[in-house]
């Protein structure tokens, strides 16, 4: 579950703000559309963790299709 908070209940009540992000993403509405997430260092630690998986996973996958294509190590250096 997401909390928000608008920028001028983040600034009022921080205390509650950093309570509330140890647990669950919260984002701050910072108005005219704009908005930033605050994340605990845990859940930031996951989140790069997850992206770095599905880097990894779009590389493998690329390089399995490059190489269906009879993309080789040699027709790569003549590009």
């Amino acid at each position: 579950m997401v909390n928000s908070f608008s920028i001028s209940e983040a600034e009022k009540d921080s205390g509650a703000l950093v309570s509330a992000a140890q647990y669950n993403p919260v984002v701050i509405d910072l108005g005219s559309g704009e908005s930033v997430l605050l994340l605990s260092s845990v859940e930031y630690t996951k989140w790069r963790k997850w992206r770095a998986e599905q880097f990894l996973e779009a590389c493998e996958q690329l390089s399995a299709e490059a190489q269906a294509n009879g993309l080789t190590e040699e027709k790569l250096a003549e590009l």
